[in-house]
């Protein structure tokens, strides 16, 4: 006799599993803190959507993304909310939400487990009905869930600029170009390859990046130069930490400020 799976006799994370080995024909990464992402796909699960609140679902979801987009990873087309007790899945399209994805400052570190305060959307999810007892009750998400996958793109800032750099560097021989610096920038002014299908036309300056030029060289100029990057965010925090030194300096003492390795210098660039 077979087993009947249902979120009845199984947790939500046995319930996840047994969802992906049931209905997914492409490998899915669980990692990052997500429930799970595939190509094409984030999935978000909760033992009933509508009863722990669909906005609050979908905005852990972009936030979610919004990390994905300053570490350099592909954002998915299609972020799916999997409420396992309503055998139900509601699926967004990311490209709706891609003013929050592309707002990395702003999102990037807030906690996901709380979602984005007071965040609602008007948006109709595609809503797709799955039984994971019978071939029949799973065809309908399997189908989708096997269609070519789709990506949304993002744009290219001062945030973000390293992660992808980082993914291009990485992929860029299996597409036929050079890992190298020049070509990562011929890559951003111009997407033919390698992320053709990630970003968007980057029609900035250079000198936009002056903090972090090292950085973005190729990984062997970045091994002769040991230049190693440094988030803003991170910089913004250790010149808190620095300034409130400064304050319990003895009156009248001096006192300098010395940074061993000071590469781009990124870490000063907050100090006045």
């Amino acid at each position: 006799m077979p087993i009947i799976y249902s979120s009845i006799n199984l947790d939500e994370t046995s319930f996840q599993y047994n969802f992906y080995n049931e209905v997914c024909l492409r490998d899915v990464t669980i990692s990052r803190n997500t429930d799970g992402f595939q190509d094409g796909t984030i999935f978000e699960h909760k033992t009933n959507v509508m009863s722990y609140g669909m906005n609050k679902a979908l905005s852990q979801a972009l936030i979610y993304l919004v990390r994905f987009n300053q570490d350099g990873i592909p954002i998915p087309k299609n972020i799916m909310l999997v409420s396992q007790s309503e055998g139900k899945a509601y699926v967004f399209n990311s490209e709706d939400f891609i003013e929050i994805i592309n707002d990395i400052p702003t999102y990037s570190n807030l906690s996901a487990s709380n979602g984005i305060h007071g965040f609602t959307t008007r948006k109709k999810p595609l809503e797709i009905k799955f039984d994971l007892s019978n071939a029949r009750g799973k065809r309908e998400i399997t189908d989708f869930l096997s269609k070519e996958p789709q990506y949304t793109k993002v744009n290219i800032d001062k945030h973000n600029v390293y992660g992808w750099s980082e993914y291009y560097y990485s992929h860029a021989k299996e597409n036929g170009q050079k890992d190298k610096k020049k070509d990562f920038f011929e890559e951003l002014r111009e997407p033919k390859r390698t992320l053709k299908k990630y970003i968007n036309k980057w029609e900035g300056n250079e000198r936009d990046f002056e903090l972090i030029m090292d950085m973005l060289n190729d990984p062997q100029a970045k091994k002769d130069l040991g230049a190693f990057y440094t988030p803003p965010l991170y910089a913004e925090k250790i010149t808190e930490v620095v300034r409130n030194a400064i304050k319990i300096v003895p009156k009248d003492n001096d006192y300098i400020i010395l940074d061993r390795c000071s590469g781009a210098g990124i870490l000063e660039n907050f100090l006045n």
